[in-house]
């Protein structure tokens, strides 16, 4: 349930966010891109914080779960706690949806370019292909964003008795909200583009 996404009960911290997950491409975009094709999909992670450990149930692959991997997977180096792992896994999550947008903002750049600028003749069913794909991208972003605002902030909320970082995580809330208006940025962008 939408409304019972976050909750404490029997001295653990349930909390359910949506994320943007990978999904199996069902086809190759036309339009050549620095993003891979749409294959992207909202999908569920649960996390339950207890005093001792912390369990994430996910049924997807994400890359951001996949530690020490690179930039924006989860930097598990020096985590000792659930509320260490917890919130780097959340970092982790926002990184992703960070570079996505940025890639978005870039490639809708790109676009905007070759349609204004160029001279030659631009098959537009392609572009208009990639935009949608793109504004797809975008509202699943936003979608995620503010799941994982409200979760920040429940966990704001109720943290201290799991010995959450709350500077920490009050950083991360305020990253949050700038990438929030970064997504809606790109969607106006987009309108404008289309």
């Amino acid at each position: 349930e939408e409304s019972a996404r976050f909750y404490v009960e029997n001295d653990v911290m349930v909390l359910h966010g949506t994320v943007v997950a990978r999904a199996k491409p069902e086809a190759e975009a036309d339009v050549p891109s620095k993003l891979p094709p749409i294959a992207h999909k909202r999908e569920i992670v649960s996390f339950f914080l207890t005093k001792t450990a912390l369990i994430a149930v996910r049924t997807c692959p994400l890359r951001a779960f996949e530690a020490n991997e690179g930039r924006a997977s989860a930097d598990l180096a020096e985590v000792e706690t659930g509320p260490d792992v917890l919130l780097a896994l959340i970092e982790s999550l926002v990184e992703r949806v960070a570079d996505f947008l940025s890639a978005s903002a870039q490639e809708l750049e790109d676009l905007n370019l070759r349609v204004l600028v160029s001279r030659r003749t631009i098959r537009l069913e392609t572009i208009l292909k990639r935009l949608g794909q793109l504004g797809a991208g975008a509202s699943q972003s936003r979608d995620s964003l503010s799941s994982l605002s409200r979760l920040a902030r429940f966990v704001l909320a109720h943290g201290t008795a799991w010995s959450v970082p709350k500077e920490r995580l009050s950083l991360l809330a305020t990253d949050v909200e700038t990438l929030q208006r970064q997504a809606e940025a790109l969607t106006n962008d987009l309108t404008f583009f289309l």
